[in-house]
């Protein structure tokens, strides 16, 4: 029986120490360099997100393309994406009657382009407005080499 508790009392002591020897140790983070980190940008003309830009410089712009690049200057052909426009329109207020301005959100996806399709042009060379946003997003970029499909953060750009 004294074989049994002295056995018995050594594991347990062993396992406890290396219980403790594990807590201390902290672990080592994976080594990561900056170049093999792909970061993906998306620009409309020379926007990014969260860009300002003049009304009168967005309507010559329309007929840009979106475009995707990564940290090591490879291009990436627009998959498919969702342009949204947030826009101002007048409404009439139901309980006074009275004019006011309402934001109303219209949104399109677009396929196999990074391209504002011509009707969106159009109206949008006619109404856009100070104080209304286009945003870009849902954006799934294809890389031109490798063929990998990747999702890119949205563009947001605000019109002053």
């Amino acid at each position: 029986m004294n074989k049994l508790t002295f056995l018995l009392a050594i594991a347990l002591g062993g396992t406890f120490t290396l219980c403790v020897a594990q807590i201390g140790q902290k672990p080592t983070p994976a080594s990561t360099s900056k170049k093999d980190t792909l970061v993906l940008t998306a620009k409309y003309g020379s926007y990014i997100n969260n860009s300002k830009a003049f009304v009168s410089d967005m309507k010559k712009l329309l007929n840009l393309e979106l475009k995707v690049t990564d940290n090591m200057q490879n291009d990436y052909a627009i998959f498919s994406c969702r342009l949204g426009w947030r826009r101002k329109e007048m409404s009439d207020d139901w309980r006074t009657g009275k004019k006011k301005t309402v934001m109303s959100f219209n949104a399109i996806e677009i396929n196999n382009s990074g391209k504002i399709p011509a009707s969106w042009q159009m109206e949008m060379a006619e109404n856009l407005k100070a104080g209304e946003e286009i945003m870009f997003e849902e954006i799934l970029a294809q890389n031109k080499k490798t063929n990998r499909v990747v999702k890119v953060a949205p563009i947001k750009i605000g019109l002053q």
